[in-house]
């Protein structure tokens, strides 16, 4: 028997819902008295068991670098830290940049969704965004270059640029391609931010999320 998540409401789990439930197509032989308001796709299947079966937690996302490429990576999955750590995927570096995220939902925290390309052959491209018009205008605007992975993990937005209390701003900035390929970097702090994009070349994107406490 599933145990509900303490830290989920009801209206959350109702977002979660109606965020992932797709339409039956014409040939379904589903009906609304057979099959109920509609199919749950593979990403929601994931989003609402985590809900109904999981406590969140907090936990770390940890950066890497790469200096074969010149790009950064950010996971807070713990099998990716282990093959990163271990050299199983060789050439990656904690930078020991790291902030909290929450590992499902929690709160206002929305998914993070992950993308990559393999568009740059071997210079790992990764993008985050909440945003799902974001994701999918990635995926079919860029010539289907970019590949939907996962959820990462569920960080708050800010709101006008602002964290709300209890959360510290988490900067994004991008490298302008100097690598011959697009890599973004996070971080809480703000005097590394102002070091990359006023004298390491990168473009400032603000504050993308907000990180727990």
């Amino acid at each position: 028997m599933l145990s509900v998540n303490p830290n989920l409401t009801p209206a959350q789990l109702k977002q979660v819902m109606a965020m992932t439930a797709t339409p039956f197509p014409a040939e379904s032989a589903c009906t609304l008295g057979i099959c109920g308001a509609g199919i749950v796709n593979a990403e929601g299947a994931v989003l609402i068991a985590k809900a109904l079966t999981q406590a969140t937690r907090k936990v770390q996302a940890m950066e890497y670098f790469h200096a074969g490429i010149g790009h950064y990576f950010l996971t807070a999955q713990t099998d990716e830290q282990m093959g990163l750590d271990t050299g199983v995927l060789q050439g990656w570096q904690r930078t020991g940049n790291s902030f909290n995220v929450w590992d499902g939902v929690s709160g206002s925290a929305l998914p993070v969704f992950r993308l990559y390309t393999t568009k740059f052959a071997s210079k790992a491209a990764h993008f985050y965004t909440t945003n799902t018009v974001e994701r999918d205008g990635i995926r079919t605007e860029n010539g289907g270059n970019w590949t939907y992975e996962k959820v990462a993990f569920y960080l708050p937005q800010p709101v006008a640029g602002a964290c709300a209390a209890g959360s510290v701003p988490i900067y994004r900035m991008f490298n302008n391609g100097q690598t011959g390929a697009p890599n973004h970097r996070f971080t809480t702090s703000f005097a590394t931010y102002q070091e990359f994009t006023s004298m390491r070349g990168w473009a400032g994107e603000g504050v993308a999320f907000c990180a727990p406490q």
